[in-house]
């Protein structure tokens, strides 16, 4: 029996703006290293198609991590510390 997965995206913007969306696996196995190649990230919003140019995108952080994932990852980091701009 399968089950499948919900997970949550959160896309932070060079802008300095952030959007969170869930979702659940459907089937296809997500590929983060394949999203962010390509020029744009398309999302199906409840009847609506939401294209988000990668070029504007600082940063994506997924939750619970993705099953497959690229082979240089480096695996169970923990953040020690956050700079942040003034």
């Amino acid at each position: 029996m399968h089950t499948s997965r919900t997970y949550t995206l959160t896309v932070k913007f060079i802008d300095g703006n952030s959007e969170t969306f869930e979702f659940e696996e459907s089937g296809q196995k997500l590929s983060l290293e394949k999203m962010m190649s390509l020029p744009v990230l398309t999302l199906e919003l409840d009847q609506r198609l939401l294209v988000i140019p990668t070029a504007h995108i600082k940063s994506i952080e997924v939750s619970p991590v993705p099953v497959n994932l690229p082979g240089d990852l480096i695996r169970k980091a923990r953040r020690v510390q956050k700079k942040s701009l003034m």
